[in-house]
């Protein structure tokens, strides 16, 4: 009990242990936060032209090096949730180079997407209304080849250049790159989705550009039965909070003596199995020929009852699932897998 383990351990020396060596941690804190400070400085200041780098986006061997020095930058940068937050907000404003990266640094062509995207989702506000376009969108995520549509042709020619540039990349050379780059992004985008309300379009958003980006031969399909399935679920999981509810109920009012223990164990083991069954959430959608989401998820599920819970090694783990389950990684990674499983 904790009587016990303050009577074993030198709370003093421990105490004296932490004044000392305080003051470097302090400093050395400050010096992470000057680092960071410096770096956002930085990346303001050059803002969104790479030309300012004196690098050409239309040449795909410039576009490349850029790509693979801002990938190396954003995920040390992004190890940090402080840091996680300026990310976002990058993405969101466009106000530097880590908020076009996902778009070959043009601020055009994201712009472009997004209005595309927008329109084609507008009205599109939940599950509900996700089932009656369900045929519409799977037509529009089939569809083989954009670069010769009127919104793409409507654009600039240094954008349309840059648009294939990246097609060049992520078929090419670059492909391990391209796709490093949306996976190095899955920690932000989850971290900012963590406890919000799901959103439909945002996120289908999200998969619809990163499946013209990457123009990947591996074509994803939204189940049809997705929201019978997801109803089913949801039922489950009111069951399984209302039982927890009602067993920390009896846990705070026992009706019989020394019965705490075991109904503490049966809350734990219910709690287990609320875990189990969220991260089982019926999938939204998956590849046409391969089932890559629920096999992913699978190993997401096994790897939470490994007892494994320490987040550290996920990037490196993830890398190592996406690679394994075939050579769309990034498709699978950036949009499949965050519509699926993040929220």
């Amino acid at each position: 009990d904790r009587h016990k383990w303050r009577r074993e351990v030198d709370l003093s020396g421990a105490r004296q242990y932490l004044l000392q060596h305080l003051p470097t941690g302090d400093k050395r804190l400050q010096q992470v936060r000057d680092t960071q400070s410096d770096f956002q400085l930085w990346a303001t200041h050059i803002g969104t032209d790479p030309l300012k780098l004196f690098i050409d986006t239309t040449r795909s061997a410039q576009l490349l090096y850029l790509q693979t020095i801002m990938l190396n930058l954003q995920i040390i940068y992004a190890q940090d949730s402080a840091a996680t937050n300026w990310l976002a907000e990058q993405e969101a404003n466009t106000s530097s180079l880590f908020g076009t990266l996902r778009y070959g640094f043009s601020p055009a062509l994201k712009q472009a997407l997004h209005q595309e995207a927008d329109a084609l989702l507008n009205g599109l506000g939940d599950v509900t209304n996700l089932a009656t376009r369900i045929g519409e969108l799977n037509g529009v995520l089939n569809h083989q080849g954009f670069a010769g549509k009127p919104w793409m042709t409507a654009l600039k020619q240094p954008v349309q250049d840059t648009f294939k540039a990246l097609g060049e990349l992520a078929s090419g050379a670059g492909k391990a790159t391209f796709e490093s780059v949306l996976l190095a992004w899955v920690p932000i985008d989850s971290r900012m989705a963590l406890g919000k309300r799901q959103n439909i379009v945002a996120l289908l958003r999200t998969l619809l550009i990163g499946q013209i980006l990457l123009d990947s031969t591996a074509r994803v399909v939204i189940d049809e039965q997705a929201v019978t399935k997801l109803k089913q679920w949801v039922r489950e999981w009111q069951v399984l909070n209302k039982q927890i509810s009602d067993i920390r109920r009896r846990w705070l009012y026992p009706n019989a003596y020394n019965t705490r223990q075991s109904t503490a164990r049966n809350l734990q083991a219910h709690k287990h199995k609320l875990r189990v069954h969220e991260l089982s959430i019926p999938a939204l959608l998956d590849f046409q020929n391969n089932e890559y989401a629920r096999l992913l998820q699978d190993e997401i599920r096994q790897y939470f009852q490994s007892g494994k819970t320490q987040a550290k090694d996920w990037l490196a783990r993830a890398k190592g699932w996406t690679d394994r389950l075939g050579g769309t990684a990034g498709s699978i990674t950036w949009g499949v897998v965050m519509l699926n499983l993040i929220n």
